[in-house]
């Protein structure tokens, strides 16, 4: 590089510079944080939540509420998206049929529903890790959100779950 364009790129630098520093420390708008000052914040703010609510007492060991969840995410297949619409769309099909058959009165209908039911069966039952899946997404979905218990439970082991999630997606 010759000496004019350092000279040029030193002046950008000591104009812009103070810019860059000021943008970072004000409450305005930021650039982009690294994913390291990213999770200082995060643990800077869950740990001020967890001193607010009082969830750092020995009484909250061993509550929780997704990590038995995220335990079992190492040890299921690779469930994909269009496995757990099968896997519902067969129960939903299990369940008319079933209610088909419930309904019948005539014993030739009746058989042809049974056999339907058979293979239905046989097949979903290749979908047992998406129907477990399913049944736990169902649980979690239940989770009581304005309980205090659960959100100290859920506040405790936030920053475990949201590590986790982010690690998938990147």
């Amino acid at each position: 590089m010759t000496r004019q364009k350092m000279d040029s790129w030193l002046h950008i630098m000591l104009m812009c510079g103070p810019l860059i520093v000021s943008l970072q420390v004000t409450d305005g708008s930021r650039l982009p944080r690294s994913r390291y000052d990213k999770n200082q914040l995060l643990n800077t703010n869950i740990h001020q939540l967890q001193l607010h609510y009082s969830t750092n007492g020995a009484e909250w060991v061993g509550r929780s509420v997704f990590t038995p969840f995220l335990d079992q995410l190492s040890s299921r297949g690779s469930c994909t998206c269009q496995s757990m619409m099968l896997e519902g769309m067969l129960n939903i099909y299990e369940e008319v049929f079933t209610d088909m058959l419930n309904k019948s009165e005539k014993k030739e209908l009746k058989n042809s529903v049974k056999d339907i039911m058979t293979e239905v069966k046989k097949l979903r039952h290749k979908y047992r890790e998406e129907h477990k899946l399913w049944r736990d997404l169902q649980d979690i979905h239940l989770t009581k959100v304005k309980n205090g218990t659960i959100q100290g439970a859920a506040l405790n082991e936030f920053l475990m779950v949201f590590n986790r999630a982010y690690t998938e997606k990147h």
